[in-house]
């Protein structure tokens, strides 16, 4: 092959230049190694550094394989992230379509779906039968498309407000005139039904409508707009097999098209030529080719020897007897075993690795890698773009070196409030992204009524409940059926208030609140006598050298002047334990118990109100525990903000990646190309 070809020539170039003997270096024995890594993305991010470090420390030409079985499958996605995680390492200059020259050749190519241009052409034509809310917001975030970027991003989280599981194109006409126009112009004037190359020119046609790669494109897009238009011929071209068919169905047979069909752009470019070659493993077992070294990737039990595949259009014995390749378990097998043999002579060092699991899936090495010296796994963290961005970045480039971030005025109010004090706890760049940079992640549709607004329900109807019962007392007086009444009307007016959902979803958490809350004023009845001091009032309250707005849940007071100040939760897992250390996972309570001290009242007891369908239970902190604790709470807490106003905002999870599983800031923070999370991060996640 032409690629086969290039290898030679450069190979006896260098025998040129060095005096080897081509069938010295070929029949000498290779340094083999073994690794196991975490995951396919893990393999394939250490064998790209691997290479990076062989072409730092080389001089050139130095030729490098790297061989993954199953990388020409159409069905996975192994060319699409080995091209990712290549060019992210091999070429960190933020420029990931460009026209110079790569370190790397993916012979396989991608599945011309994987292109963001094609991508971004099949997602436009799918909103007139409607993308999920996923691939709508990979649409109106592509550089591909000219339109506001800000408007882009505001009809996004309205979308996701509404609660769209779905996208339409009449929902993003706003942003897309040109192709609403074009569409509505065609679906007046055509039928419902075309041959395969009249929906071919229509699609063309309405891409070109909204915008699509009307900038000056660079080679690589060149390229890939040239691909579309051979999808397109591909398209027109089932004329000949197809009768007249819909949108729908012409757009399905596209996307299948896309699918099937691989994007070469290396053919037109100079990459072809790189010193990396990536290329499926049967293209390296074919024969012995000269390399200066190999990693061969994905060898799980699973994926080497491949499994065994016959012709369902020829009978079985027919390809047992003729030997057909890839019909017989035990005919893979020596392959696997002969192909493995002469690849470990192909280069003076070659490197075998498995992955240890593919997401929940355990994974077994491959039986060819019985005999194999074992290595450690490499834990390198990348140079990678993504890297690059964190630590040029004006502002988190301090934060990367270890400085704290500009201090922050005196006296300055922060929303929030407790909140801050325990964002700033768990991980003290994520009360910087918070509350100084205004990060906020988007909302997730939900079918029905979300946790989020399920919790606002259960705090509205206990504040309209107990602003009107005002004390246990009026509690207790009430009758059964005055008090179901005026449960059952805070319930929906809460509901009514803090949900959107649709009606269904709202009459099941009605049902579901009216009988949460009758339960707990049962348990209401019979703590000590209390009046009720506060409930749900904003305040502003200073820690420190921070002015804090906060907004206790409900404040009660005693017989004896003293208060309780009590706190709603609708999680599953609480504690008072949460309250103490040097980083509190809770410090809520804390800090309105500390400030209620501060302002000359007794604070006798502080309480979780632990609020689920499982379960009604009450998590308190009193008397003279509770006093032993309040100076101890105060220190804490005044460290807390005193490092949030001085800046201090570096990524420091308390618990590692159990921390950071409900963070939603970690395209921000980037924790893992940092490296901040260690090993036994990993234990805690499976646990």
């Amino acid at each position: 092959s032409p690629r086969d070809a290039r290898l030679l020539r450069r190979y006896h170039a260098t025998e040129t230049t060095t005096g080897t003997n081509t069938n010295s270096q070929v029949d000498q024995v290779a340094h083999v190694d073994e690794r196991c890594e975490r995951s396919s993305d893990d393999e394939l991010l250490q064998a790209a550094l691997w290479a990076r470090a062989k072409l730092e420390q080389a001089a050139p030409p130095y030729s490098i394989a790297v061989m993954i079985p199953g990388l020409l499958n159409a069905a996975s996605n192994l060319a699409a992230k080995a091209a990712r995680i290549f060019d992210d390492v091999l070429h960190p200059s933020l420029q990931f379509v460009n026209s110079g020259q790569r370190l790397f050749h993916l012979s396989a190519g991608v599945a011309s779906d994987e292109v963001p241009l094609i991508s971004t052409a099949l997602l436009l034509l799918g909103l007139q039968p409607g993308l999920s809310l996923a691939d709508a917001g990979v649409l109106l975030r592509s550089p591909f498309l000219e339109f506001d970027r800000v408007r882009a991003a505001e009809v996004e989280a309205r979308l996701r407000k509404r609660r769209a599981t779905f996208v339409y194109l009449h929902d993003v006409e706003s942003l897309l005139p040109g192709l609403a126009q074009q569409a509505e112009k065609m679906f007046q004037r055509e039928t419902a039904s075309h041959y395969p190359s009249r929906w071919s020119q229509l699609f063309s046609d309405l891409v070109s409508s909204a915008g699509w790669r009307r900038r000056s494109p660079q080679a690589t897009e060149r390229h890939a707009v040239d691909h579309w238009t051979a999808l397109l011929s591909d398209l027109a071209s089932l004329d000949l097999v197809l009768p007249r068919i819909s949108y729908d169905k012409a757009l399905a047979h596209l996307r299948r098209i896309a699918r099937h069909h691989r994007f070469h752009p290396q053919e037109q470019d100079p990459h072809a030529d790189a010193p990396v070659q990536i290329m499926d493993l049967h293209e390296g077992a074919g024969a012995v080719l000269p390399y200066d070294a190999i990693w061969i990737a994905g060898l799980h039990a699973g994926a080497w020897p491949e499994p065994a595949r016959m012709n369902p259009f020829l009978p079985a014995a027919l390809q047992k007897a003729a030997g057909v390749p890839g019909q017989a378990p035990e005919h893979n097998l020596q392959f696997a075993v002969t192909a493995m043999k002469r690849l470990k002579h192909s280069a003076p060092e070659v490197v075998l690795s498995y992955p240890r699991a593919e997401g929940e899936q355990e994974l077994r090495p491959s039986p060819v890698l019985q005999t194999v010296r074992r290595a450690p796994s490499g834990s390198t963290h990348a140079n990678t773009a993504l890297r690059l961005i964190y630590e040029k970045a004006t502002i988190l480039d301090d934060l990367a070196a270890g400085r704290a971030a500009a201090p922050r005025q005196a006296g300055t109010a922060y929303h929030g409030g407790a909140s801050l004090l325990e964002h700033q706890s768990a991980c003290s760049f994520k009360a910087f992204a918070i509350h100084r940079l205004g990060a906020r992640e988007l909302e997730e549709a939900e079918l029905g009524v979300s946790p989020r607004e399920r919790g606002n329900a259960v705090h509205s109807a206990l504040q309209l409940l107990w602003e009107q019962l005002r004390s246990q007392e009026a509690l207790k007086d009430l009758s059964s059926s005055a008090l179901e009444s005026l449960i059952h009307a805070c319930a929906q007016k809460a509901i009514l208030d803090k949900s959107d959902a649709p009606e269904r979803f709202q009459r099941l958490e009605l049902n579901r609140l009216t009988r949460l809350l009758a339960d707990w004023l049962q348990q209401e009845r019979a703590r000590p006598p209390f009046q009720l001091e506060q409930s749900e009032m904003d305040q502003q309250v200073p820690m420190g050298e921070l002015l804090l707005k906060i907004r206790p849940d409900r404040v009660d007071r005693y017989a004896d002047g003293s208060l309780a100040i009590l706190d709603y939760k609708t999680g599953k897992k609480l504690s008072v334990e949460d309250w103490d250390g040097e980083r509190p996972s809770a410090p809520q309570l804390p800090f309105y118990a500390v400030n209620a001290t501060q302002h000359q009242h007794k604070v006798s007891e502080v309480m979780f109100v632990q609020l689920t369908g499982a379960k009604i239970k009450m998590h308190s902190r009193a008397g003279a525990e509770l006093q032993h604790s309040l100076p101890e709470w105060q220190r804490i807490l005044q460290r807390l903000a005193a490092e949030f106003a001085a800046g201090q905002a570096l990524v420091n999870p308390k618990q590692g990646r159990k921390t950071c599983a409900w963070c939603r800031l970690e395209s921000l923070c980037r924790v893992d190309e940092l490296g901040v999370l260690g090993a036994s991060d990993d234990a805690e996640e499976s646990d």
